[in-house]
């Protein structure tokens, strides 16, 4: 009875002594920001920043010293000026801006980013806060991070269209053009999925979309050709009645084709370097996207014949078609992310190429024993040929299993689970 008595008593002492250091805390919140305030009013020279949350002082003096920055340029703070709390509120990370602060206060330092912070975020909040380009070259170098200047053209309109259609993010009219090829290879993107659904399309129509069977052409080409012409208005044209569909698709590739075609031209005029344009593969991918309307153009305007070689040709254009799908590339140009990935891929591609090479190791290991496992003259099941084996295991290895292949024997089974196993095992050691 005496111990529980104790208890409560000490449980409501506990109680009183938090209430009593909630209030002495929240007095001396109080007091601190009187007190920041009142040194704010003695003290005009300094000025009050608010980092979400975090407080940090800086002089006049000290922001005058950059006067382009966005602290050192009163009509730049302004905004973020808090008339309640005579602070300025910025809500930026509270972990980078030290350095920034630092930065300030002492000139002539270089600007050093915390071990934890990535490259890319403590880059942006140098841009966020202005800073001079100066103070990023000297970042850069501290970093081991070696600049090159750009080259770019001589004269000043060339250097500005070189500027605009290199350069996504130059300006509003670069924004434009960016937004109108993003669009435009969407459209494209999406004309060549469209495009080969069988309900969209009529097969008599002249066009390279029509699937006419090569095989068929040839055997029995008079009466095939005149099938396939019977609403064709003459030879090269389709009605617009009677093939709509292909008609704005064909439509649809001539625009972004154009489009395409102009914005690589551009590029290779005002490229100070012709050289240097030839050799990067992204400008070979535009050729590429390019191309196929050739042969589109060439078999629209193709005149039926009852030779084996116009179902070869007719074969080979629609196939040359297929080179359409690179566009999607085009893409990298204008996401970072995307070139991001590519990035990575370039420099683990010696990690990459050992994947690979352990992995058919490993099928022609498996496949083999496989083979042998599962070899039987009188029925000899699917495991029939070492290839064989080897594809059944380097699907068995990706955790794919189709169930084309089975094993039908209690070697072959124990084998395929430990080949099941080691895929699952290996897969969780790269990853």
């Amino acid at each position: 009875m005496k111990s529980n008595s104790q208890h409560r008593r000490y449980l409501v002492e506990l109680a009183a002594r938090k209430t009593v250091l909630d209030a002495a805390n929240a007095i001396r919140r109080v007091n601190t920001c009187h007190t920041g305030l009142l040194l704010m009013q003695m003290n005009r020279d300094d000025i009050h920043i608010c980092i979400n949350g975090a407080d940090f002082y800086l002089a006049l003096s000290d922001v005058n010293r950059h006067p382009n920055s966005l602290l050192g340029h009163p009509s730049k703070r302004a905004p973020y000026f808090n008339p309640t709390t005579g602070s300025y509120f910025f809500p930026r990370n509270q972990d980078i801006f030290p350095a920034i602060h630092h930065y300030y206060r002492y000139p002539k330092t270089i600007l050093k980013r915390p071990p934890f912070i990535t490259m890319q975020r403590f880059v942006e909040e140098i841009e966020f806060f202005q800073l001079s380009p100066q103070s990023v070259i000297d970042f850069f170098a501290y970093e081991g991070i070696r600049l090159v200047e750009e080259e770019q053209p001589e004269k000043p309109f060339q250097r500005y269209i070189y500027l605009v259609l290199e350069h996504p993010r130059y300006n509003l009219l670069s924004r434009a053009i960016m937004y109108c090829s993003l669009f435009c290879t969407g459209c494209f993107i999406l004309n060549i999925i469209l495009e080969s659904l069988p309900s969209l399309l009529n097969f008599s129509c002249n066009t390279a979309l029509s699937d006419v069977d090569p095989n068929a052409a040839s055997n029995n080409a008079t009466s095939n050709y005149t099938d396939v012409f019977a609403n064709s208005t003459s030879h090269g044209t389709f009605d617009t009645v009677t093939c709509p569909n292909e008609l704005a698709f064909f439509v649809i590739e001539t625009l972004c084709t154009s489009w395409f075609l102009f914005e690589l031209l551009a590029r290779f005029l005002v490229s100070p370097s012709k050289r240097k344009f030839l050799k990067t593969p992204m400008n070979w991918i535009d050729l590429i996207i390019i191309s196929p309307y050739i042969f589109t153009v060439i078999q629209f305007i193709s005149i039926p014949s009852e030779s084996d070689n116009y179902g070869r040709l007719y074969g080979f254009f629609r196939s040359m078609r297929l080179l359409r799908l690179v566009s999607i590339m085009k893409f990298q140009r204008y996401f970072g992310r995307i070139q991001m990935i590519f990035a990575i891929l370039r420099a683990t591609w010696i990690e990459l190429v050992m994947l690979c090479y352990f992995m058919v190791i490993n099928s022609v290991i498996f496949g083999t024993i496989m083979y042998v496992v599962e070899l039987n003259p009188e029925n000899p099941g699917d495991c029939n040929s070492i290839p064989r084996a080897m594809y059944w295991a380097f699907i068995t290895m990706l955790t794919i299993g189709y169930g084309d292949i089975i094993p039908a024997t209690a070697g072959g089974k124990l084998v395929a689970a430990g080949v099941a196993i080691l895929g699952i095992v290996f897969w969780t050691l790269v990853s």
